[in-house]
């Protein structure tokens, strides 16, 4: 039998991406200064039937004197994940892009730690204690559920330095951060914020530990789950309406000793581990100074280093930075930050206290896609999908080539409880002002905010725009122990109802606030659901007596390399009867790429062709275009405002305009107005015109 001070259990790791928990570093490294020794089990390999033999073996075994538990989240904090509110395809498109079927109302690690806790019960005597980031942010209300004997909220260098006592319950009161009962009754001692760590945290045991659960994963994703974490500074002076770490590591910030922070990175290299997650709340919350000096410093280690063994890292930031910084801080292996975007309206920033401003975020993308530009190869580090990179080959406009060369994705909160139509039009207008929807793959919308009991605000309360999730739905009233969000409360009232929400924020994410939309066209279910063979075959051939379409085809077939997609091109240039064409419309297994960006390519030849006929449609509309390829250079914001001009909804806009222009649904002109709503997404509804027409 092995004795140990202290068994630390963790029962609230994400069954989608498996972390090492960064409390078994830091609990072990403060225990281990007041001598104690600390044994880690993390459940995440452990079918739930099995946990009860499995613990009765380790406390056996290990035979501590008190039995941790971790409980690093509360829950997931993505809405998505728990109210099945996304709808099932990508918007517009025909057919399911994303579903979230096998992932939703999984996460429950409150649930998970009371069951632990009980079991823990049936098997054993010893005192039970729970912390952690998760437990932190309502101390007393997630005591009250799971019953433990102690609860440590922020910091646990107290409770190891009174270990003793504490287990013969002698002066609690005295414990700072120790939660505990007397008589039933709730107690806590003083509210104690403790600096971060002053020796090397990592072992050689801690480090071994680590890297068996995470190579027992076969998908990790992001790369901060498979990034070490080493802690830098702790606590932030900034009060952003929805963060915690002030309430968790208190309002003032406390770095970590430079010496000790590249100590610790140097000891990890040792082990081949150099992609770190610096954590921090933001790691320039005061200002830049303290992370400038910390790059010198990591761009000294690196010079010494081959370029597979070189430190690159992550963390949270303010976006503050200048060109210049930057680049700095991508020479000492900056990979970027996670921090989201919240909002681009001036006062919807405001009522969130950030510590930002909006001209902070545009000069932050700016200089961000400079960069990228600069240093094309970075691009290599983003994962891009075949269908991305076979889009990427095949169109080489000016406006398309952007989906390639800046960062694939962001991250935006237009879902906050204080957002209005009045700031949705305003992020609309701003991002299409400063070219930001071109310069991303994909968006993101937080269509609510996880709802604690800090974000209560006694003169605005939110509770009435609130929803708590169990395992089994929605439930009838608000309980914070369950993941908890909250809606826009002007938004609500608009939509009706948050799936109503969730469809527009969809809507927005994919056409508005990035490029996705155009990964995933169909063009082969475009033209197959628009006009019959027979009609496009006469227009094909009547354009092959106005145009050669070997002339265009063949200027393409230049700017790609796919030889799939040259073959099918060059079929279609030549001879092309209406059996060929007919493959157009029922694509064989196996190739759908090649014939749905060939479709692209000759739709694109049907309206070079007849640009006489198209001509008039586009200056109808008023939307200006290249007279020589048609190209349209303005945004799906724009042409989306001036759609609204004549319609609110695609309905009544078409009948217009075949009303107006005297034009047939198998002409031309008609196809190539649908191509604008499809080829930009556009969706025209009554309901979300406000959004993008302020003088209605």
């Amino acid at each position: 039998m092995n004795n140990y001070d202290f068994l630390l259990l963790n029962a609230s790791n994400t069954r989608l991406h498996r972390v090492y928990s960064y409390a078994f570093v830091q609990v072990s490294e403060v225990a281990r200064r007041f001598g104690l020794r600390v044994k880690r089990l993390d459940l995440y390999d452990v079918p739930e039937n099995q946990w009860k033999e499995y613990l009765k073996a380790y406390i056996t075994q290990y035979n501590p004197k008190v039995i941790g538990i971790t409980l690093r989240n509360t829950d997931s904090l993505v809405s998505d994940e728990y109210l099945q509110l996304s709808v099932d395809t990508d918007y517009l498109q025909p057919k399911p892009m994303r579903k979230l079927s096998g992932k939703v109302r999984t996460y429950f690690p409150i649930h998970n730690t009371k069951l632990l806790i009980d079991m823990l019960r049936s098997i054993s005597n010893n005192p039970i204690v729970v912390g952690g980031y998760g437990f932190s942010t309502m101390p007393e209300r997630i005591m009250n559920y799971l019953e433990p004997d102690f609860g440590v909220r922020g910091g646990s260098d107290s409770f190891f330095e009174n270990f003793e006592n504490i287990i013969e319950r002698n002066n609690l009161y005295q414990v700072s951060n120790l939660l505990y009962y007397d008589n039933d009754q709730l107690l806590s001692g003083n509210i104690e914020y403790f600096a971060p760590a002053p020796n090397r945290e990592y072992t050689e045991e801690i480090i071994r530990e680590r890297n068996s659960l995470i190579s027992n994963s076969t998908r990790i994703r992001p790369l901060s789950t498979l990034s070490i974490p080493v802690e830098v500074s702790r606590g932030c002076p900034n009060k952003c309406y929805f963060c915690s770490e002030p309430l968790v590591k208190g309002a003032y910030l406390r770095f970590r000793d430079m010496e000790v922070i590249i100590d610790e990175i140097e000891y990890l290299g040792h082990y081949k581990l150099s992609l770190f997650w610096f954590l921090c709340s933001e790691i320039n919350a005061l200002n830049n100074e303290w992370v400038l000096n910390f790059a010198e410093r990591l761009i000294k280690i690196n010079e010494k280093r081959c370029s597979l063994d070189k430190v690159q890292w992550y963390s949270y930031s303010l976006p503050k930075y200048s060109l210049d910084e930057l680049r700095l801080l991508m020479r000492a292996g900056y990979l970027g930050h996670y921090n989201s975007v919240s909002t681009l309206d001036e006062d919807n920033l405001k009522r969130l206290n950030e510590a930002y401003n909006s001209d902070d975020i545009i000069n932050h993308y700016k200089n961000i896609a400079i960069i990228k530009k600069d240093h094309y190869e970075y691009q290599d580090k983003i994962a891009l999908s075949l269908e991305e990179k076979i889009y990427n080959a095949f169109h080489q406009d000016d406006r398309q080539e952007k989906v390639a060369y800046y960062s694939d994705e962001w991250f935006t909160f237009l879902g906050n409880p204080f957002m209005t139509i009045k700031g949705i039009r305003s992020n609309l207008y701003r991002v299409d002002k400063e070219n930001l929807n071109d310069r991303f793959i994909h968006c993101y919308i937080m269509g609510m905010i996880r709802t604690f009991e800090y974000c209560q605000d006694d003169n605005e309360p939110i509770l009435h725009q609130t929803t708590s999730i169990s395992k089994t739905g929605i439930m009838n009233h608000v309980d914070l122990m369950y993941p908890t969000f909250s809606y826009s409360k002007e938004l609500l009232l608009y939509f009706k109802t948050p799936k109503r929400i969730n469809e527009f924020f969809i809507y927005l994410q994919s056409t508005h606030l990035s490029k996705h939309h155009l990964l995933h066209k169909k063009w082969h279910w475009f033209l197959a659901n628009l006009i019959s063979i027979d009609t496009f075959s006469k227009l094909y051939f009547k354009a092959i007596e106005i145009l050669p379409a070997i002339d265009i085809l063949n200027a393409r077939l230049k700017l790609t390399n796919i030889k799939d997609i040259c073959k099918f091109l060059e079929y279609f240039s030549v001879k092309t009867d209406i059996r060929k064409l007919s493959l157009l419309y029922n694509p064989s297994p196996g190739w759908e790429h090649c014939i749905n960006y060939s479709t692209d390519i000759i739709l694109q030849y049907l309206f070079i062709a007849f640009c006489d006929q198209i001509k008039p449609v586009l200056e109808k509309l008023r939307i200006p275009y290249n007279p020589t390829t048609l190209k349209i250079t303005i945004s799906e914001y724009k042409i989306t405002r001036l759609f609204y001009k004549y319609a609110d909804t695609k309905e009544q806009f078409i009948d217009y305009i075949i009303s107006d222009m005297e034009i047939s649904k198998d002409s031309i002109e008609y196809i190539y107005i649908e191509y604008l709503f499809y080829m930009n997404n556009i969706d025209l509804k009554s309901e979300y015109k406000t959004f993008f027409i302020d003088d209605i």
